[in-house]
């Protein structure tokens, strides 16, 4: 998968730490690249050679992954549907730190079938 890296690495807090406004761990590039949206750009590659969708769910930290798994219904059918650039709940408004609020939204489009698209690769 293409991706550009916007942030240094930190062995502190890497796993539970959200990106934060003027979080100091993204570089001087990754600013702008995140600022224009152009840290998306390598992700429509990934569309292209059919790794990634353009709206499903997204994938989060380990961390959070975890965490969600415990404290959202269904949470764990996002592992049967490919991964995507932006989300259902993104698409409707949602936008920032993740909670437990969006992947709920996420939800009924996961089972509902309007994503049976990116499940069949």
């Amino acid at each position: 998968m293409y991706k550009f890296r916007t942030m240094y690495h930190s062995e502190e807090n890497q796993d539970t730490l959200s990106t934060r406004e003027k979080d100091s761990r993204v570089t001087l590039f990754g600013r702008f690249l995140r600022k224009t949206n152009l840290d998306e750009l390598p992700q429509f590659f990934n569309v292209l050679k059919g790794d990634m969708s353009v709206v499903e769910p997204r994938p989060h930290r380990v961390y959070l992954d975890k965490k969600l798994q415990n404290e959202v219904a269904k949470y764990m059918i996002r592992r049967c549907i490919r991964p995507a650039i932006t989300s259902w709940a993104q698409v409707n408004g949602w936008r920032g730190p993740t909670a437990t609020e969006e992947q709920k939204f996420n939800e009924p489009v996961m089972t509902s079938g309007i994503l049976k698209i990116g499940a069949s690769g």
